[in-house]
């Protein structure tokens, strides 16, 4: 068996050897290729935490990094219960993975919905929504 070996691996060393004399006597054309940039495409997501009497909601962009163009948020809390609903709004320019956050007391019977949108110049990039 390793009489076997020895020769499979010398004839692997001659084919390989072989392959080399002819490449180097035929350079082969250099190609360039010009890698583009991989688009950058923000996520957005809603964390909801139960907290003592209630949740706590916070706004991410968990990739966030410096883009070429400024991202703007808009952060949108509305808490419903008996008495009627109330908007919470946040906003601002995207500067760093966490955007926002927003504690809610929850009574019986009491919902919310959040929701977070992020803008560059052309329009809209990202859209997430949580409710209760």
């Amino acid at each position: 068996m390793s009489r076997l070996l020895l020769i499979a691996g010398l004839l692997g060393a001659t084919v390989a050897c072989a392959a080399a004399n002819e490449m180097a006597a035929e350079p082969a054309p250099t190609h360039y290729v010009m890698a583009a940039a991989a688009p950058f495409e923000p996520a957005c997501d809603i964390e909801v935490t139960r907290i003592d009497g209630g949740v706590r909601l916070e706004a991410l962009a968990p990739e966030f990094r410096a883009s070429p163009e400024p991202l703007e948020y808009r952060f949108t809390v509305t808490k419903r219960d008996r008495a009627g609903s109330s908007d919470i709004v946040q906003g601002g320019e995207v500067v760093e993975p966490l955007l926002g956050s927003v504690d809610l007391s929850l009574d019986r019977g009491a919902g919310y919905r959040a929701r977070l949108t992020l803008r560059d110049g052309d329009g809209q990039v990202c859209a997430t929504e949580v409710r209760s």
